[in-house]
């Protein structure tokens, strides 16, 4: 078993923005949509109110993705603050994770373009 000790906040902000981006398209344009049927339809039926609909569509094609990532990007960072001040106190996430091997015919991906993390410590004062 493997444990997650600690979350990065600005990395889960990153992908839960990205994320949430994505939903905010996707809920936009389909409200987009549905207030500019509603719109066309009230206008037609002679209404003033359908040109707000058709107004309320165009503004959250683009607000809602807006909207939506700058939340998720939020309460990215927030949940990873909470996560890692809960596992302080009572341990993180335990996962098991397998090997997997790459399926026949693929060569195996090469490890040789990573270079390795090599902590430099220099001694206090060094370097000036």
């Amino acid at each position: 078993m493997q444990r997650i000790q600690r979350i990065g906040p600005l990395s889960l902000a990153k992908i839960q923005g990205v994320m949430f981006l994505v939903i905010g398209v996707i809920i936009g344009v389909l409200y987009g949509v549905i207030m500019g049927i509603a719109g066309v339809v009230t206008m037609g039926a002679g209404e003033e109110e359908g040109a707000m609909f058709l107004i309320l569509g165009a503004v959250s094609v683009f607000g809602f993705p807006i909207f939506y990532a700058v939340m998720g990007f939020l309460m990215g960072a927030l949940m990873a603050w909470a996560y890692n001040l809960a596992a302080r106190f009572i341990g993180g996430l335990e996962v098991e994770l397998a090997t997997v091997e790459p399926p026949a015919g693929k060569p195996p991906a090469s490890t040789s373009e990573i270079p390795e993390a090599t902590p430099e410590v220099q001694a206090p004062g060094a370097g000036l």
